[in-house]
């Protein structure tokens, strides 16, 4: 008894120590279902970890990938000087052309597009596209152990 206690103890020890590392992982969730922009990130936030952030172009071919139908598909990306839903830090764009133009005053938002290799184009908040959510590996492991 006292052994399974031991071993059960270093395995909970070893989860939460991987909890609070610093290593993430992103894995990227593509939602089939349309909603506005802060709807997208609300729902991303509540059952994974935030609209997606894009660091490099191999991090917007990642989340390009997992794309399966719909034209535009909502990121992390809105226009309050240009700020990353999750706040990271991110200065890498990947705008289609003419982009961003921010027509009639009420684009603020950014939609990547799949039928331009991922290109970003900005749209008004309060149209309904699906979406991509990222979790981190990190978040995913302490949801289920820590």
């Amino acid at each position: 008894e006292l052994i399974l206690l031991r071993s059960l103890y270093k395995k909970i020890q070893a989860y939460i120590s991987f909890c609070l590392s610093e290593k993430k992982t992103n894995r990227y969730v593509y939602i089939n279902e349309s909603k506005t922009w802060r709807k997208a990130q609300s729902y991303c936030r509540e059952h994974h970890t935030d609209l997606p952030s894009v660091r490099n172009q191999i991090e917007n071919q990642q989340i390009w990938s997992v794309l399966e139908a719909g034209e535009r598909i909502w990121i992390g990306l809105f226009n309050d000087s240009w700020k990353w839903s999750d706040q990271s830090s991110s200065s890498f764009r990947y705008w289609d052309s003419n982009q961003p133009d921010n027509h009639v005053g009420k684009e603020n938002c950014i939609t990547t597009i799949i039928t331009k290799q991922g290109h970003w184009n900005n749209d008004n908040c309060d149209t309904s596209h699906q979406f991509i959510c990222h979790e981190s590996e990190k978040n995913l492991l302490c949801n289920v152990l820590c």
